[in-house]
């Protein structure tokens, strides 16, 4: 014969994550200099702007956005 001795259920609200705006990095990141951190501070669309940094490099000030990308 089977029976069931303990039975728990876990629940939690789902929050996934989402971009947002700038958040400046910690001094210990910014050094590194391995991160780029674009300075969308005008938009929620920080993940497009990462994408297109990533697809269309620069070396000077890779921060910035340039609009017409």
């Amino acid at each position: 014969m089977r029976s069931i001795v303990n039975f728990e259920v876990h629940m939690v609200d789902y929050k996934p994550l989402k971009g947002n705006s700038y958040i400046p990095l910690p001094k210990a990141l910014r050094g590194k200099r391995a991160i780029i951190n674009m300075r969308n501070e005008n938009d929620n669309e920080c993940f497009k702007w990462a994408v297109t940094r990533a697809l269309n490099p620069k070396v000077k000030d890779p921060q910035r956005i340039d609009r017409d990308l």
